[in-house]
């Protein structure tokens, strides 16, 4: 965890004008509201919607309201702004390379510049940690910014955090549910469905 919590450090501190430009209609450095609205309408416009004609009778057959995204926005507002930085946005164990000198973090197709309270709430939940591991990674992570003079990265920590772990369950329900569905082979029976549905 002390290892993960210096990544986050180490991806903080490259410099901004090191990384791509971000596209022209980019939230501006701080703007952390716009970029949580940003990934909302990311999940609506290139994840729900697309995949609407195929799997949208299943969408509605589990319960995903029609305006799942458009709700979230809505009801997600008055962010702390933060310093953006670079995220990595898919840290977990799958994408590490266990080394006795650390612990390479591989896979970098979704990185993006932005809120860093992102790449913290995608860790906790992909993760899969208990609580009271949840508690120690975030009062680490919180440290190792502190340590690093990036205090500003930890303002609105508890407040916001949340909304980015809320934000984190609300757009996996749409892969899951495909990745379930799709899963199933074509002489799938009862007990397949059963357990597609569970999972």
């Amino acid at each position: 965890m002390r290892e993960f919590a210096a990544f986050f450090v180490r991806t903080a501190q490259v410099p901004a004008e090191e990384l791509p430009a971000p596209p022209e209609d980019w939230p501006a450095d701080g703007e952390s509201e716009k970029f949580l609205h940003w990934l909302v309408d990311f999940t609506e416009n290139r994840v729900h919607l697309p995949n609407r004609d195929r799997f949208g009778d299943l969408f509605d057959a589990v319960g995903i309201p029609l305006d799942a995204m458009t709700t979230f926005k809505k009801n997600h507002r008055g962010l702390t702004r933060r310093p953006f930085v670079l995220l990595h946005t898919d840290v977990h164990r799958a994408n590490v390379v266990l080394h006795r000198k650390g612990i390479p973090v591989i896979d970098w197709e979704l990185a993006i510049y932005g809120d860093p309270r992102h790449d913290l709430a995608t860790h906790l939940v992909r993760m899969g940690y208990s609580e009271d591991e949840r508690q120690r990674m975030i009062a680490l992570w919180a440290k190792a910014m502190e340590e690093a003079d990036l205090g500003p990265l930890t303002e609105g920590l508890r407040e916001d955090l949340g909304t980015y772990l809320d934000f984190e369950y609300a757009q996996s329900v749409f892969p899951d549910v495909m990745r379930a569905a799709l899963a199933l082979s074509a002489d799938a029976g009862e007990q397949h469905f059963r357990a597609a549905g569970e999972r």
